[in-house]
């Protein structure tokens, strides 16, 4: 704080080409994200300029004549929803590629490749951040004259890319038949045959993402316990920005696993629901620099604060996990 006489908010409005480019930046990732997810698009560069060209100029022109205000709130939306994807879906080509080469890896090795792998693609989520942040950055979204809108969104979409994405890259269901498309694996899924055990379990996923949901967003949602009070406060003693609760405890020890699931060669199911936990860290991360009445350095140690304590409880999760296994296959 900043101790003086009682003054109006600074008046603040960034240069417009700067945030022009913010903006092109953004549709340059989504031409990205397609080409990740189409064979078409990703076999055909010039359809990924000409596209590119095309979508920069459609967002640019509002932007630059002054006005743009939904372009900028769409950019905003799009950043948080495309980085953390493109950040996943990243790490899901490089571990294909070590699976291939079929290299062995011991324990110490599984999880220090785990760990920075979380670091990396952290960093990567962030640079979403930053563009979400500069998409917005004014004085009416610092004092909520307009706020962020499309929240719950950027905890759902984010789910279903990067889920699609997997299965276009990996077989969950059958790893003897290889190169099935995505569209296949999911009739197939569909066509199982569910047990009512297994029936109990969707039902709770699916409990636990309507909480997941319904926490999400400004206004108030569902209410919080006493307990998850108690250790929001004991997190806020410990840390310089109390970390979510979702990526210190949910998604980034989700994340150390998954890799270490991968590097381990567990089944593609278990590295499949590991994949999608750590998809909501990485997005709960570039989320919180949607409040914009928050210091942009509070929001980024606020991600610090979450990365690292939840890299170190996955990395002593998947030790257990890697030792009780290799225990077991003796």
């Amino acid at each position: 704080f900043t101790f003086g006489r009682a003054d109006t908010f600074e008046n603040y409005f960034p240069n417009p080409i700067l945030r022009v480019l913010v903006i092109i930046g953004v549709m340059a990732a989504a031409v990205l994200f397609l080409s990740l997810i189409s064979r078409r698009v990703n076999l055909n560069p010039k359809f990924q300029l000409g596209l590119f060209a095309v979508l920069a100029i459609a967002a640019a022109i509002p932007v630059i004549m002054g006005a743009g205000g939904k372009v900028r709130l769409l950019a905003a939306l799009l950043s948080a929803i495309l980085f953390p994807s493109l950040a996943i879906i990243w790490q899901l080509d490089r571990l294909r590629f070590m699976r291939i080469r079929k290299v062995p890896f011991s324990t110490a090795q599984i999880i220090w490749i785990s760990v920075t792998t979380l670091l990396l693609t952290s960093l990567l989520s962030m640079v979403g951040a930053a563009y979400l942040s500069g998409a917005l950055s004014d004085v009416r979204f610092f004092l909520e004259f307009d706020i962020f809108r499309g929240i719950k969104l950027t905890f759902v979409l984010p789910l279903l890319m990067v889920a699609f994405a997997f299965l276009q890259r990996f077989n969950v269901m059958d790893e003897v038949r290889l190169n099935l498309s995505a569209m296949q694996q999911l009739r197939e899924i569909l066509d199982l045959n569910v047990t009512v055990k297994a029936l109990l379990g969707i039902f709770a996923v699916i409990g636990a993402f309507v909480v997941l949901i319904a926490r999400s967003g400004h206004t108030a949602g569902m209410p919080v316990s006493g307990a998850e009070i108690q250790i929001r406060s004991m997190l806020e003693q410990f840390f310089y920005a109390r970390p979510r609760s979702k990526e210190i405890f949910i998604g980034h020890p989700a994340f150390v696993m998954a890799i270490a699931a991968f590097l381990q060669r567990f089944p593609k199911s278990i590295c499949f629901a590991l994949t999608i936990i750590a998809t909501i860290g990485q997005s709960s991360m570039v989320e919180t620099f949607a409040h914009m009445r928050t210091p942009i350095l509070m929001s980024f140690l606020r991600g610090v604060d979450g990365v690292l304590p939840g890299a170190a409880i996955g990395a002593v999760l998947a030790f257990i996990i890697l030792r009780g296994s290799s225990i077991e296959s003796r």
